[in-house]
C-alpha cells in the first residue's frame, strides 16, 4: 500500500481569490509546474482551494464540485448541492413508500 503524505500547499494562483490551494502531490513536486497546470487548466486531479472563509473542491478552475464555510463545515454552501440533497431525501422517501405499498402485496400474491 502506498504511503500517505500531506497535501501539497501553494499560494492560490488565481489572483482575485487569494488564499491557498491544496493538491494531492508529493512534497518534492515542483510548485511552478503545478501553478502553470492550474492556470492553463491542464492539472488532471481534483484540488481544494481556500479563500479564508470557504473551502472549495474543484475538478477544474471553473468546475467546482462543492463548497463549505470554514466556520460551518457541515452546511452546504452551493445552491445545487442543496437541491441534490433535497432530491436524495425525496427519492428515499418515495422508495420507502413504494416498498411499503407494493412489496407486501407482491409477496402475498406470489405466496397465494
Amino acid at each position: 500500500m502506498s504511503e500517505a503524505h500531506p497535501l501539497f500547499e501553494l499560494p492560490n494562483p488565481f489572483a482575485e481569490v487569494g488564499g491557498k490551494v491544496l493538491l494531492l502531490e508529493p512534497p518534492w513536486a515542483k510548485e511552478g509546474e503545478l501553478r502553470a497546470q492550474l492556470l492553463d487548466e491542464s492539472y488532471a486531479k481534483p484540488f481544494v482551494s481556500e479563500d479564508g472563509e470557504r473551502r472549495y473542491l474543484h475538478f477544474s478552475l471553473h468546475l467546482i464540485q462543492s463548497a463549505m464555510r470554514l466556520t460551518e463545515p457541515n452546511a452546504l454552501d452551493l445552491r445545487y448541492t442543496h437541491l441534490f440533497s433535497q432530491l436524495a431525501k425525496y427519492c428515499v422517501c418515495r422508495l420507502a413508500q413504494y416498498l411499503c405499498d407494493f412489496v407486501p402485496f407482491a409477496v402475498r400474491r406470489s405466496i397465494a
